[in-house]
């Protein structure tokens, strides 16, 4: 079971960013959940943004926050059942392969690391479909409500 709680324990300032495209059916999750998250959560140390196919757009956004915690949360094929939720270590995210991402969710994590000096989180979500279209399967939407459960469920 995802501890996502003990991950973000302690956090000052979350931001939680949805990453994918919208045009590829369930490489979109990410995005879906960041709306869902959007009207749930009111906490001012909290942010959720929209970083689409380009997160690395919101370095400057993230640099005025200043985020102590930073949860990117994306499909992410990891070879389990669709809809599976993981916590991916950034670090040990392969590079190459195909994503819909200018820059590598692990360029990513170790430049925001390094220059804001924040903790990286990547909250994956198995997809079934990545294929142009823009709906989430039903594997990936239920997916989507238990992440949005986990992360509601790990803020104070």
């Amino acid at each position: 079971m995802i501890d996502l709680q003990r991950e973000l324990e302690g956090f000052n300032k979350l931001a939680i960013i949805g990453v994918g495209s919208e045009i590829r059916n369930d490489d979109g999750v990410g995005i879906y959940v960041v709306n869902q998250l959007k009207e749930k959560i009111k906490a001012p140390n909290v942010e959720c943004l929209i970083g689409g196919t380009v997160p690395e757009n919101l370095t400057g956004a993230l640099k005025k926050i200043k985020p102590s915690h930073v949860l990117l949360i994306d499909a992410a094929g990891t070879g389990q059942q669709p809809g599976a939720i993981t916590l991916i270590d950034p670090a040990r995210i392969k590079s190459g392969g195909f994503s819909t991402h200018t820059l590598s969710l692990k360029e990513l994590a170790a430049y925001l690391e390094q220059e804001i000096k924040t903790t990286v989180l990547v909250l994956g979500i198995e997809p079934k479909n990545i294929n142009f279209g823009e709906e989430l399967s039903p594997e990936a939407r239920r997916g989507a409500e238990v992440a949005i459960s986990l992360v509601l469920a790990a803020l104070p």
